[in-house]
């Protein structure tokens, strides 16, 4: 009983550790953004920001996070792409051949080149 409720609370402490990483991880990437968009569109910084640099800034960002969320998701396609080739191949039987040991059993595949 004791170490289930020590389980529970190792799951639970790695769960908010988790949660605290992605907050971490999501405010440096704010902050990456914001940086880089306030660079490239405010070139004297004044008491306040001008609409035009308001949008500019906010265009900027729109256009940082879709095109990271392209990449990613490309990224993602891309990947399970390779593995389904990866696979196909790997299933093909003209592509593979045999290692066999001293006793003659198959122990694993090798793809040809």
């Amino acid at each position: 009983m004791e170490n289930k409720a020590k389980e529970e609370n190792l799951d639970n402490f790695l769960t908010q550790l988790n949660t605290l990483n992605k907050i971490i991880t999501s405010f440096k990437e704010t902050c990456k953004i914001s940086s880089y968009c306030f660079d490239k569109c405010v070139s004297y910084p004044e008491k306040s920001l001008s609409n035009t640099n308001k949008k500019c800034i906010w265009n900027c960002t729109q256009r940082y996070i879709e095109c990271e969320y392209f990449i990613k998701n490309r990224s993602k396609d891309n990947q399970s792409l390779s593995n389904f080739e990866l696979i196909k191949n790997m299933n093909s039987s003209e592509n593979l051949t045999e290692l066999k040991n001293d006793n003659n059993k198959t122990e694993n595949f090798v793809l040809k080149d």
